[in-house]
């Protein structure tokens, strides 16, 4: 009988272990189960990194946009005009003229032959000749400028009749302020006038202002000058005759 209950025994310790064992493999987890779980956990995180990625190129793509955004065409403030480069009269205009030699020179070479006289510069050259502005004595007692208005003169040159300089006299003067030029003008035109002639007496007088900052003076011989003139209005386009008068004495 012991016997018998200790197979018993030994039976029901056997099942015991044996249900024990089954136990623990129903608690394994299942192979494919696991294996799915791993691959859902990479596709997740594959999602999530795309989803990034995604986010990351909208943040690059509206950067780019705002950087190429057109500029806002409103003029600067930098574009605008200062006050230094708004011209001025006494600023010295852009002119096609060399200087008052160039200026008597061609205005004498377009004289015919039939209207030539002989004639030479101040110091006896052939043709016009310049003049120093330090030459005071030419500006003032053989081109008749007021002592007043030399300083005014850049450049300067003469041309006058070679027997006689009251037959023809002119001189052409580059004023170094084109605002100067009108006072200047009528300067000449006073002191011509109320000069006391010797050896002859010229017939008329001429200026002519040339471009914004050249007065032409000529005074002697009425039909000499008259020529004179239409030379220099001829010549230059933009000329102006700012005194066409006869002298009477």
């Amino acid at each position: 009988m012991k016997k018998i209950l200790v197979l018993m025994l030994i039976l029901a310790l056997a099942l015991t272990s044996f249900t024990a064992c089954g136990g623990n493999d129903d608690a394994k987890p299942n192979p494919g189960e696991s294996d799915t779980q791993v691959e859902e956990n990479v596709d997740e995180e594959a999602d999530a990194d795309a989803d990034k990625e995604d986010e990351d190129k909208d943040k690059e793509d509206k950067k780019d946009a705002a950087s190429t955004k057109p500029e806002n065409n409103k003029p600067s403030s930098d574009n605008k005009p200062s006050s230094g480069n708004k011209p001025s009269e006494d600023k010295k205009p852009v002119s096609s003229i060399k200087n008052a030699h160039s200026l008597l020179s061609k205005v004498w070479a377009k004289h015919s032959d039939d209207e030539k006289f002989p004639a030479v510069g101040h110091d006896g050259s052939d043709g016009a000749s310049s003049v120093s502005t330090s030459d005071t004595n030419t500006l003032c007692n053989m081109l008749f400028v007021p002592e007043s208005m030399t300083g005014k003169i850049e450049n300067a040159a003469s041309l006058m009749h070679m027997m006689n300089a009251n037959t023809f006299t002119a001189g052409a003067f580059k004023i170094k302020k084109s605002s100067d030029a009108k006072s200047f003008s009528n300067a000449m035109k006073d002191r011509i006038k109320n000069n006391e002639w010797m050896c002859g007496f010229p017939e008329k007088l001429v200026i002519i202002q040339v471009e914004d900052n050249y007065i032409v003076s000529a005074f002697g011989n009425a039909d000499l000058i008259n020529t004179f003139k239409s030379k220099v209005t001829g010549t230059y386009k933009n000329s102006k005759v700012l005194c066409n008068e006869g002298l009477s004495f």
